[in-house]
């Protein structure tokens, strides 16, 4: 996808007559051919490489922070460490939560079909990636402390229960879109980026790889469930794209564990990376891409969503200055629509 926005013609609408049963034998193919065993492709049995940073510095939340500057080196590199963890535990119930949409989807599409012989290869690569990840974060804890994130119970239960209520269609695909693509862009810059350790930067190039398929996948069933979607359906779906984008890079800052590790109170901690000025950089970086995709597709529009993407900080500034123009234009009609109704026509007596 183009990195600038052409014009604001909807891309939805651009995108009709999706053949979902050629894509899907596409997709079939393609995972066979691009298959990827993490058991056999990462090398388990190596221990991480002393001193060697897990996440690149700059995606650190509290970088630029007074509480960053007074961290030493191994601090920071200890918080990056303990950063990547708690997203890629964040990564593993997300992935759990959408194979059970999955399966739903599965359980009311036609068995025999590609899509849903897609649908079940899309739940086996997630699986995969999902133990992919827990070997990551348990090999992590030889370069430290064991890495948790101490949710209860009951609110983690709470996402794959939610997510086998949502009616099948677009919004959880939108849902899906947005995580996706979120990991998709930390993991496309760590997977370049030659100073991290080997086992992160194996496993997100392995997910980065496969996860295009699902990410092309998951924009043509909204590309189709949002033109076949009536007014409320169309206003839930960007809704769902709007509150993803505020929720989804939050959770990856509420683990108390990044922060007591390296003598910072949670809360104190917490506070600094949301309201600091790198959580807006790091914002537009995840964000970036999918907010263009979705403003080209319509489906960052009317005030509600608008609204709750300027509260995410993650619009691209060339998005920005088209939402900015377009409401511009949005008040000067109704100021004339205003200023004609209040003007009394004159008569002649």
């Amino acid at each position: 996808m183009s990195s600038e926005i052409v014009n604001e013609r909807s891309y939805v609408g651009r995108r009709g007559g999706i053949d979902p049963e050629q894509s899907a034998g596409r997709r079939l193919k393609a995972s066979a051919e691009k298959y990827y065993d993490p058991e056999v492709e990462i090398d388990w049995d190596a221990p991480p490489m002393p001193g060697v940073p897990w996440l690149s510095e700059n995606r650190a939340s509290l970088t630029g922070t007074k509480l960053w500057d007074d961290l030493t080196t191994e601090q920071r590199r200890e918080f990056g460490r303990l950063q990547l963890g708690t997203v890629l535990i964040v990564g593993i119930w997300f992935e759990a939560a959408l194979g059970v949409f999955l399966y739903h989807d599965l359980m009311v599409s036609s068995l025999t079909s590609n899509r849903s012989r897609y649908l079940l290869t899309e739940i086996s690569e997630e699986a995969r990636h999902s133990t992919m990840f827990a070997r990551v974060v348990d090999k992590m804890g030889e370069d430290g402390s064991p890495i948790s994130y101490p949710l209860p119970r009951s609110v983690r239960g709470l996402l794959p229960l939610l997510s086998s209520l949502v009616p099948v269609g677009t919004i959880m695909f939108t849902a899906t879109l947005m995580a996706e693509e979120v990991f998709d862009r930390l993991q496309r810059e760590g997977m370049n980026d030659p100073t991290l350790q080997p086992h992160a930067r194996t496993a997100m190039r392995i997910h980065v790889i496969e996860e295009a398929r699902h990410v092309a996948f998951a924009k043509e069933e909204i590309v189709r469930g949002y033109q076949e979607a009536g007014p409320l359906g169309r206003f839930m779906t960007r809704m769902t794209a709007a509150m993803t984008a505020l929720t989804f890079p939050v959770l990856g800052l509420l683990n108390t564990q990044m922060y007591r590790t390296v003598g910072i109170n949670p809360l104190k901690g917490f506070l600094a990376a949301f309201f600091g000025k790198q959580y807006r950089v790091n914002a537009q970086f995840l964000l970036a891409p999918i907010a263009r995709y979705f403003h080209e597709a319509g489906l960052i529009k009317g005030l509600p969503a608008v609204l709750i993407w300027r509260l995410s900080r993650g619009l691209p500034d060339d998005v920005l200055t088209v939402v900015n123009r377009r409401r511009r234009r949005k008040a000067q009609k109704d100021r004339l629509r205003m200023a004609e109704a209040t003007t009394a026509p004159i008569t002649d007596n």
